[in-house]
Parts: structure tokens; C-alpha cells; sequence
């Protein structure tokens, strides 16, 4: 922990000391008018724009208009549109294409939207655990159902009319979310009309304060439909004559209708400073009250109802209207409304009080509109990104006050201009306000999050970024996404965040990429010429394979040892075992205190050396999640492979490689070693023809290791260049498992008899013959390992037959993976390339292997950092609406150009018969009998249309219990046959 991320727990503590039933703000998402997300929001704001667009004739024709009341005087032509309202990722959350035509586009958005909110607070809802996440919102009214639907559901087909109403009806906006998203928490619909998204916050923060959830999703859909419409403006009523809204302004005379969808992450403060969040704002107090009969009507605003909820909110947040800077108004921009809502105000906060300076308010109708339901949630968003960014920014058409304000003799100004608004001795607040049509009131106190200070760097100076989409064109939409993101200018975002962020809070998919970066610039340049690929391991068994002597380079695994804790301790631990007496500066040749390039020429320090750095590489790959299922070593990496069997413990382990080191430095120099590629009968036809070597290593179908003295490897080697044969000396120190290490055996047989062995815990393959050592080892075991050939083709050739599909090389280059891929369905990945350095070459093979599936995350590998938000998943954007004839019941399918290619005929009236009654209930027109009832959508409303079908035409009573558990068409289709079938016996044998 660096001193930064100390000195921000200390202030998350006291804060938590002083507001023990604070609520943290962790997460936003949110789509409107003019902005696709918050970020663009964010831009919006700060440049004072506005979402408001101004329509053709044409377009509002086009859309639906009549043209008589386009062309009437009074017809405003504009309107605050949302980009692609119509647009969802069906497949994203497992709606059949017929669902999501019949989808209310309030649900539909709002489901994407809650998934990015869990995002950008670094949670991924597949990996909650135990937490248990509410969802507490509401929407607009329900006019996709009124318009498009409704002709359905006068009809007598109740499983269709239950289905329509499931897809569209309010009561049901959090459950979808809560079902799809796998929440366990509460899923309650709040509805207070205009009040809506704030008094579901509240809701929220009552639900965790009382801890009935961990976590809360808190917000609101609000979609006018259609879109892309004016309106006739009437005098007196609250839209504007032109189309804008002048919050507080003198000419401000109503507002204009727009569009949002927004939802908030909050948890309770002591849990969001335990898990490490990112804290954008704290909740202090949350107060909902109604103005009753205290009000000229019912629709009407009152003013003691609004100095009552924004007093008890501060009595609840325990502060007091001085300490508050800014307030985020309700700001309708009508004659009514804004007088009531000012009077309110200054009687809160105390008239004629003096105040240190006077306190700023605003509203976000002036850019975004009245976004009815997810107006509140839109001016809290708003509220915390000023917060965040340290700018409130201004409210727009203001120009000369609104004379019933009395502006002038008030304790506020209206934030006309964007102004700073930074952190300093005086912590920030703000109340957000939110006044709902029936007189539901809502008032938030928020004050700004501990200051993150400054972050660490990733561990090494380097971090493993990834990302994963269902799809390649989703990927390369997500890849596109994030660096353009992290190009822009001024961008502040931290790469262990980043790292944390990506690998623990975004659900993994099959479609994945990785980038190693040291820096944000780094990463930002990696990911624009980054490339993925689809992870294809699914089942099977992966063996480690240790390399051995062989691939030693002086420098290797150096930056892993200084950077990597499990590679250090894992070392660490092997220099802690060695045997007394053998006082071995391992550490110190690793670390590059002590030169290396000596202990490389002599056995007896460069084997040990060599066990411990694939030791280490092997607990670095356990905590990057790589768990073995096979073991096997070539040579002396079968001692590291035994160890992690459990067939020695790693002092008896050490001591053995000490030995044999020792051992090996005992004999005569002169020994070496050639590959030849040549089969071991080819090999042993050379050798027959005098040539005093041994086969050491017999490595694959082509690929044999001779061993011996040095004249004899020379000779060899000649002979075979002659003879057009590709040969290759190898660096190593001796002649292993040759006639030239018969000096030592027996003495190395002595000191191992006094070792305990036992039977190994996993599978492990013998280089004596390949097999699985089912018993455990004694001394001549390890006698005959030294001398005898390597089986290593044996041993791979085991692999297949034991259900391995994938390999892991754990040596400090790769050695053995050329002969260990092609026998294996995905290959073999070595566990560390050569280069300058190790860590970050270590951490690219993490990344390789997470891109094609040997790894199911890389959480292991990023561990350090805070969550923190970037761009969500870019979800696919397919069209899907109702035209006028399916509305109206003029066909039973979505419209064709939303849908897939036409049925064909298949010739087989059966299949065509049921396939119809799918299409009806599922609205896919491309079906196999391997088709997937469950993975096209289909729920039991579904199942109890397909049955009543069935009866009707064929007059088979399928009981609906077995109905739900016939996942294919081809289940149907063959119940069906056999109940015919039978029909059909009876009939001859009566």
C-alpha cells in the first residue's frame, strides 16, 4: 500500500466515524437525450449544451405526426430525442428475437443501462458471491403497450395476453432487471410520477440501511414514445411555447419533454470502503414525504411540503443548510412551479441567515428536459460528475431572473456560467430535489467522496489489461471503445485500476484480448493494434510439463523475482530448503545482486537454480489460476514435477538436485550433447555403426538427444550434416543419461536411500517408460532417472489417452512446446518467453493464455487497484419494433425485415407443423430439431401456447410437466410421433 492509498483509507475511516449511515455512491450509467452515456453527458454539461433537436416537416410527418397539427401555429417542432430508443442486444441477455419486438423499449434500455451501472462500479453480476443486490425503479407510462400491443390482448389467448403484459407492464421493470442480471436482493417498482427515480434512491438507501441488501441498483426509465415528435403547445400548461426550459429565467414559461434512462450503484459506506470502491458521493440523508391537502390541487406543487422534506433531510444528513454549496432544483421552468420551489428553498435554508457565501442552484431540465420518472436521477448523476470533476455546470437560458424569485434579498445565485468547485478545507455538499405530480416530494443531501489521492502503479511498473465480448464484432467494438476513451485529452484514469477493474468487474466471455502496458499511454497504444481471438478450450485436462536443463539464459526470470510475489515466495521458499552446508546465493544470482552467467557453467549451481526459478514459475501460474491435471518433467524437471505431486517434500527435493549437481561436477569434462532429427531407430542405426553415444532423450517421432563425449558428438555430427541430417549441439554442462555418468551412480543411489518418498497425489508420467507412476519412488527409481533415456514421446503420446487437451511448459524459455502442440487439441503454451524482461514476457503468456481459454480469468494476476469505470460492454445494436399492421394483428410475427431469412419447407409435415406453433410463441423463423427451447427464450407462457396448439390441431393433451422438459423442437416433435404412432397400433389392432 503506498502512502497515497493510506492516506485515503484513513480518510474513508473517518468519514465512516463520522457518518456511520452514510450511503457511498459507487457506480452511474445512464443514456439521454444528446449523450450515449455518461461520459457524453458529462460533455454536455460542461459545455453548456443543449439535447433539444429541431424537426423537419417531413421528419415529424414521417414519425407520425398528423399534418394538420404540424402545421398549426402552436405546433412546437422539437423535441429532446434518444439516439436509438428502438436498438437492444437481445442475444445479450437471452431475449428471443419475438420477446424483444414485444419488449417494452423502457425495459429493454433499462436493463442495459443497470448492466453498465454494475459495471462502471466494478462488479461483475456473475461473481457477486454472497451479496445480495436490489433494484429499486420506475418508468414512464407504458405507451409501447397502448399503441402497439393492446389489439393483442382482446383476445381470448390468456398465455399470450399474460406474455404482452409481462414485456410491458411497469410492475415488472425491475424484475426483468433483477431476473436477467441474477440479483437476490429486493426488486421493488416505485412510481411517484415526475418524483419517481429520486424516491427510488431513497428506497434504496432505506433497503441497505436495514440490510436487506448489500447493493442497490436505483433509478429509472423514462422514454416518450413515439419519438421524434413536437408538440401543440397550450397556454398555462407546463411546456414551453418554443421548446425550451428557462429554469428560474423571467421568460421562463414551461418546459419540454425528454428522454433518459439512468440507474445508481450505492452500498453502505463501511462496506464500499471494505471492498475498495470507488466512491463517487456519499448519500447523507434521504427524505420522501407528500404535500397532502397543503396545496391549491392535487396536481399542483406545495410549498410546505417542500421546506418539510428538505429540512428533514438535512436533520437525517445531521448538517446544516450553511455547510451546502450547490442545490440540483426540481427546475420545471414554469410560472407555477418555480416561485413555489424558490419560496421552498428559502425558507429551508433559513431567510436572512448569513451564510459564509451564497449557495448555487441549477437544473438539468435546461439541457436534458423534464425527464418525468428519471428526472431526479438525471440531477444526482449530474450532481456527483460536478462533484467529481470539481466544475458545477451552468444552467442554461438563464438571463434576467425570475422577479417572483426576489432573487436579490435570497441566500442563492443561479450557476449561470460553468465555475469551479474544488476540493478544499470546506467539504462539498449538495441537495438534489426531486417534486412528483400528487405531491411526493424527495430531497437528497450528497457531499463529495474521499479524495483517491495518488494511486500505485501496477506491480513491476506493468499491468495485464483484458477484455472479452460475446462476439468478434463485439470485441473489436469494445477494443475501438476503451482506447478511444483513454485517448482523450485530460483522461485521469489509473492503469492498476484499470487492470483491477477489467479482469474482476466485467463478466469474461468467449471472445477475448489481452495487452501488457506499463502506462496508460501504453495501453491506449496496445489496444489500437491489439487483436483477439475466440477462447476454444472447453473441457478436457491440462498437464504441466517442466522443461529442465536446457533452457538457461543468464538474466532469466530476473524482473519476475522482483515483481511477481507467488514466483518470489515460491523461490524463496526453495532457497529456504536447501540442504546444510550448500550455501547457494540464489537469490542473489536471480535477483542480479550477485552476476549469474557463472552459476550457469557449473551443475551443481545451475540445477538448483533451474528447480527453483519452475518451482516459481509453477506457484505463479497457480495463483494466475492454472491448476495441473497431469504432471510430467523432462529430466530434471520431473524432480519439480514430483515435488508438486507430492512425491518429496521440497527440502528432500533440494537436497536431491544438490546431489546431483554436485555429482554431475564430480566427472571428467568432456561430455555433450547433440539433437539430431531422427527417430530412435534411426538414431540407434547410427550408433550401431560405431559411434560411442548414447540416446539420451527420445523426444518425438523425429527428435532424438545422443549423448557422450565431446570427439564422438563432433564425429556424429559431421556425419550426419553429410548425410543431409539437421543436427544441433546443445548447451550443457555434462553428457546426461549417457555411459559417462556410471562413475556417480551408485554413490547418488547412497544419498538418496536415506530420502522418504510417497505415491504421487496427482497423475505424473515417468521418463523411464511414459507411464503413470502409481507407487511411490525409492533411490533406484532416481538412480535409473539419471541414466537412463528420456521417454518424453512416450510420455506425450500418454497425454491424449489420459484426456489431456492442453499443455503449460514451465521452463524459462520454451523448450519442449514445438514437440508437445502438435499431439495436443489446443497446443501447448509456454509459461515464460525469453526476453529483457520477465515479468511483463510472463504476463503476455498470462494474457495468451486467457485469450484462448487455458485461463477462465486473470483476477489472480490483478490484484491491486480500486474499481473504477470505463466504457461498458458495447452491447449489439439490432432494431426491433412493431410496425402498424403487426400491431394491429394483421400477422402473428414480427415484421419480416426484423427478423431472420423466411422459413423454408423441410418436407417432413411434422417438423413444419411444430416448427409453426415455435415460430408463433418464439418469433424465430430459423429452426433445427437441435433447436433450444430454453436458449431461444422460451419461458412456460410460451410452453402453454405450443400445447394449446397442439391440442387444437392434433388433439394430443401433452401434460405441460413434460412439456417443460423438452428442451429441443426434436424433443416435440418425437413426443408427438410416438403419441401418433401409438394412435396409430390401436386403431389396427382393434
Amino acid at each position: 500500500m503506498t502512502s497515497g492509498t493510506g492516506a485515503y483509507m484513513d480518510t474513508s475511516k473517518q468519514l465512516l466515524e463520522q457518518y456511520p449511515d452514510a450511503i457511498a455512491i459507487v457506480g452511474m450509467a445512464g443514456r439521454f437525450s444528446g449523450a450515449a452515456d455518461i461520459a457524453a453527458f458529462w460533455d454536455l454539461l460542461r459545455t453548456g449544451s443543449e439535447a433539444r433537436r429541431e424537426y423537419r416537416r417531413d421528419e415529424l410527418i414521417a414519425n407520425g405526426a398528423d399534418p394538420a397539427v404540424v402545421d398549426d401555429p402552436a405546433y412546437v417542432r422539437a423535441g429532446m430525442p434518444l439516439d436509438g430508443p428502438e436498438c437492444f442486444d437481445a442475444g445479450f441477455f437471452g431475449v428471443s428475437d419475438k420477446q424483444a419486438h414485444w419488449m417494452d423499449p423502457q425495459i429493454r434500455v433499462f436493463l442495459e443501462v443497470c448492466w453498465h451501472a454494475m459495471e462502471d462500479a466494478g462488479y461483475d453480476v456473475s461473481r457477486l458471491g454472497t451479496r445480495r443486490v436490489g433494484v429499486f425503479a420506475g418508468s414512464n407510462p407504458g405507451a409501447y403497450l397502448w399503441r402497439h400491443l393492446i389489439d393483442r390482448m382482446q383476445g381470448h389467448n390468456l398465455a399470450q395476453w399474460l406474455e404482452i403484459l409481462t414485456y410491458n407492464d411497469k410492475d415488472y421493470l425491475t424484475t426483468w432487471v433483477s431476473y436477467k442480471l441474477g440479483l437476490r436482493g429486493p426488486s421493488m417498482n416505485i412510481q411517484t410520477a415526475c418524483s419517481t427515480s429520486l424516491v427510488a434512491v431513497a428506497t434504496a438507501c432505506q433497503n441497505l440501511l436495514g440490510y436487506q441488501c448489500d447493493m442497490a441498483l436505483a433509478g429509472a426509465a423514462a422514454l416518450s414514445l413515439p419519438d421524434g415528435q413536437g408538440y401543440l403547445h397550450q397556454p398555462d400548461t407546463i411546456l414551453s411555447p418554443d421548446g425550451h426550459c428557462r429554469p428560474f429565467d423571467a421568460d421562463g414559461a414551461g418546459t419540454i419533454m425528454g428522454n433518459g434512462v439512468a440507474a445508481v450503484v450505492l452500498k453502505r459506506l463501511e462496506d464500499a470502503i471494505a471492498d475498495n470502491d470507488r466512491i463517487d458521493a456519499l448519500i447523507l440523508g434521504a427524505a420522501v414525504n407528500n404535500d397532502a391537502q397543503r396545496k391549491m390541487d392535487f396536481m399542483a406543487p406545495g410549498v410546505e411540503g417542500q421546506v418539510e422534506v428538505i429540512r428533514l433531510a438535512h436533520r437525517l444528513a445531521d448538517v446544516t443548510p450553511d455547510s451546502i454549496d450547490y442545490v440540483e432544483t426540481h427546475g420545471t421552468g414554469t410560472r407555477l412551479g418555480d416561485p413555489i420551489e424558490w419560496r421552498a428553498l428559502r425558507l429551508a435554508f433559513g431567510e436572512g441567515r448569513e451564510r459564509e457565501r451564497r449557495c448555487a442552484v441549477g437544473a438539468v431540465k435546461s439541457n436534458l428536459g423534464h425527464l418525468n420518472t428519471a428526472a431526479g436521477v438525471a440531477g444526482l448523476i449530474k450532481t456527483v460528475l460536478a462533484l467529481r470533476h470539481e466544475m458545477l455546470p451552468a444552467t442554461l437560458h438563464y438571463r434576467r431572473p425570475n422577479p417572483q424569485l426576489e432573487l436579490e434579498n435570497s441566500p442563492f445565485f443561479v450557476n449561470d456560467v460553468l465555475r469551479p468547485w474544488p476540493r478544499g478545507p470546506r467539504v462539498r455538499r449538495a441537495g438534489v430535489s426531486a417534486f412528483g405530480f400528487g405531491g411526493t416530494n424527495a430531497h437528497l443531501v450528497i457531499q463529495e467522496g474521499p479524495d483517491p489521492g495518488p494511486q500505485t502503479a501496477p506491480a513491476g511498473g506493468a499491468g495485464l489489461f483484458v477484455l472479452s465480448a460475446r462476439d468478434a464484432a463485439g470485441l473489436e467494438r469494445y477494443r475501438a471503445a476503451v482506447g478511444d476513451w483513454l485517448g482523450k485529452a485530460g483522461r485521469s484514469a489509473q492503469l492498476a485500476d484499470l487492470c483491477f477493474t477489467a479482469a474482476r468487474g466485467r463478466k469474461v466471455f468467449s471472445h477475448r484480448l489481452a495487452v501488457v502496458a506499463r502506462n496508460v499511454e501504453e495501453l491506449a497504444a496496445g489496444l489500437s493494434g491489439a487483436s483477439g481471438g475466440r477462447a476454444t478450450v472447453e473441457g478436457g485436462k491440462t498437464a504441466w510439463i517442466f522443461s529442465g536443463q536446457g533452457g538457461q539464459y543468464d538474466g532469466m526470470a530476473r524482473t519476475l523475482y522482483l515483481h511477481e510475489s507467488a514466483f518470489r515466495e515460491a523461490f524463496d521458499a526453495c532457497v529456504a530448503a536447501l540442504p546444510a552446508g550448500a550455501e547457494l546465493p540464489l537469490a542473489e544470482w536471480l535477483s542480479g545482486r550477485l552476476p549469474m552467467g557463472g552459476a550457469l557453467q557449473s551443475a551443481a549451481t545451475l540445477q538448483p537454480l533451474l528447480f527453483a526459478v519452475q518451482y516459481g514459475l509453477a506457484a505463479s501460474w497457480r495463483r494466475a489460476g492454472s491448476r495441473p491435471d497431469v504432471l510430467l518433467g523432462h529430466s530434471l524437471g520431473e524432480y519439480v514435477a514430483a515435488c508438486l505431486a507430492g512425491v518429496m517434500t521440497l527440502p528432500v527435493a533440494m537436497a536431491m538436485v544438490c546431489a546431483r549437481g554436485r555429482l554431475l561436477d564430480s566427472l571428467p569434462a568432456g561430455g555433450g550433447m547433440l539433437a539430431a532429427r531422427l527417430s530412435r531407430e534411426a538414431a540407434q542405426a547410427w550408433l550401431d555403426r560405431g559411434f560411442g553415444l548414447d540416446i539420451a532423450a527420445d523426444n518425438g517421432p523425429e527428435q532424438v538427444v545422443l549423448s557422450g563425449g565431446l570427439s564422438e558428438i563432433a564425429r556424429l555430427a559431421d556425419a550426419l550434416t553429410a548425410a543431409g541430417v539437421q543436427s544441433v549441439r546443445l548447451p550443457v554442462t555434462h553428457a546426461f543419461h549417457s555411459a559417462l555418468l556410471d562413475p556417480v551412480l551408485d554413490r547418488f543411489e547412497a544419498e538418496l536411500s536415506g530420502f522418504a518418498f510417497r505415491a504421487p497425489t496427482l497423475p505424473l508420467l515417468s521418463n523411464l517408460d511414459g507411464t503413470v507412476m502409481r507407487e511411490a519412488p525409492d533411490a533406484r527409481y532416481w538412480r535409473e532417472h539419471l541414466r537412463r533415456c528420456v521417454a518424453f514421446r512416450a510420455m506425450t503420446g500418454r497425454l491424449a489417452e489420459m484426456g489431456v487437451t492442453r499443455a503449460l511448459e514451465i521452463g524459462p524459455r520454451p523448450l519442449l512446446s514445438g514437440l508437445v502442440g502438435p499431439v495436443l487439441p489446443q497446443g501447448c503454451l509456454a509459461a515464460l518467453t525469453e526476453g529483457p524482461d520477465a515479468h511483463v514476457a510472463w504476463l503476455g503468456q498470462v494474457g495468451l493464455a486467457f485469450t484462448e481459454g487455458y485461463l477462465a480469468d486473470v483476477c489472480g494476476v490483478c490484484d491491486t487497484g480500486r474499481r473504477t469505470g470505463f466504457p461498458g460492454y458495447p452491447f449489439a445494436r439490432t432494431r426491433f419494433g412493431l410496425t402498424m399492421a403487426v400491431a394491429a394483428g394483421q400477422g402473428g410475427t414480427p415484421p419480416a425485415e426484423d427478423v431472420a431469412d423466411s422459413p423454408q419447407d423441410s418436407g417432413d409435415p411434422l417438423f413444419d407443423l411444430v416448427a409453426g406453433y415455435w415460430r408463433d410463441a418464439l418469433g424465430q423463423a430459423r429452426l433445427s430439431r437441435s433447436s433450444d427451447f430454453f436458449m431461444l427464450g422460451g419461458n412456460s407462457l410460451a410452453a402453454i401456447q405450443i400445447r394449446a396448439a397442439i391440442l387444437r390441431d392434433l388433439d394430443i393433451d401433452l401434460p405441460m410437466a413434460d412439456m417443460m422438459k423438452m428442451r429441443t423442437l426434436g424433443d416435440v416433435i418425437d413426443a408427438i410421433a410416438a403419441v401418433l404412432e401409438a394412435e396409430s397400433e390401436s386403431e389396427v389392432t382393434s
